[in-house]
């Protein structure tokens, strides 16, 4: 079959070829509202496809975004996902490139229209400028540049709130052995709702885990030490299921004696049991919204580097004595 052309849709609207151009460009204000939707109905009853060539040479674009992962990192699946479906509602295609010790480095020069960053992945040296960036990482704070990240403040909050109204008073947060800036502003976010509350959480209580080959070190230590938490927050999944660990050697039940809510993955979460309760990091929406970001910027939208922040939402687990029904329920700040 003959592809569908540009004059084909000229001719069956009845308009010259420069005007039908203009009419399909989402940029040309030109054409009147009335001979836009026609044409592009036009175009749609034909078949119509436009030239990714003759796009790019009329616009300067190639609609073509690259995605830079570290290439030492897993977990950034979701946020391609994420990506990936928002950029084809946008006309835009998704470019995957692994950055760091092992991967390739010049790819500085790579034919897109702009980048998003995800995690500790950073620009290649070399990179144009005038390319817009946007970052999704949940620990950068003071880049000069668009970061997208969870509501991470909001994130502990919520969890404290939830361990409080479950008469958990003598609860701990577990942190990673890095305090990373996210899971401390998670720390920070669970103490409050514990101060609130009137309930103290001390910064003693703000354990650190072990570190990568012995997570579990830091919840160990203390419970040796004597200490019985009645609540655990744990502020990454690594920690969650270190904390797993500790309690179930320290002879301690979840949720009977120990109630625990975990930050990160709610598949994961739930794989270790409905007794947790969990605040899903949303991945796949930090990718969209990346891709939103980026696209807007590509697209001429001037706008100053800005953290925009996901919102979340707790999930509770099925605690003990308690109707899966009645438990069903969500706490949101």
């Amino acid at each position: 079959m003959r592809r569908v052309t540009l004059a084909d849709v000229a001719r069956a609207a009845g308009v010259a070829k420069a005007t039908a151009s203009r009419a399909l460009s989402a940029d040309n204000p030109e054409v009147g509202a009335a001979t836009r939707v026609r044409i592009r109905e036009i175009a749609a009853e034909l078949g119509y496809q436009p030239s990714v060539v003759a796009q790019a040479l009329s616009t300067g674009r190639v609609r073509l975004i690259v995605l830079f992962v570290p290439a030492a990192e897993t977990g950034w699946a979701q946020v391609l996902s994420g990506a990936m479906a928002e950029a084809e509602q946008r006309g835009y295609q998704v470019l995957v490139r692994p950055l760091g010790a092992d991967a390739p480095q010049d790819q500085a020069g790579l034919p897109v229209d702009g980048a998003v960053l995800v995690g500790r992945a950073r620009v290649p040296a070399g990179w144009d400028a005038s390319r817009p960036v946007v970052i999704v990482d949940e620990d950068l704070s003071d880049a000069d540049a668009t970061v997208v990240r969870t509501a991470n403040w909001s994130a502990g909050y919520q969890a404290g709130r939830h361990l409080v109204e479950q008469h958990r008073t003598s609860a701990v947060v577990l942190v990673p052995h890095h305090r990373a800036g996210g899971a401390q502003a998670r720390a920070a976010g669970c103490q409050a709702a514990f101060a609130e509350a009137g309930a103290e959480l001390p910064s003693g209580r703000v354990l650190e885990a072990g570190r990568d080959a012995e997570p579990r070190a830091g919840l160990d230590a203390a419970l040796g030490r004597g200490l019985r938490p009645d609540g655990v927050f744990a502020c990454t999944d690594e920690t969650a299921v270190a904390a797993l660990g500790s309690l179930g050697r320290a002879g301690l039940r979840v949720p009977e004696d120990v109630a625990l809510v975990c930050f990160g993955d709610e598949h994961l979460a739930r794989q270790a049991g409905p007794s947790l309760a969990v605040v899903p990091r949303p991945v796949a929406e930090l990718g969209a919204r990346a891709v939103q970001l980026l696209v807007r910027a590509i697209e001429g939208a001037a706008e100053p580097p800005e953290v925009h922040e996901l919102p979340v939402r707790l999930v509770a687990g099925v605690p003990q004595g308690r109707s899966e029904h009645a438990a069903r329920g969500s706490v949101s700040a």
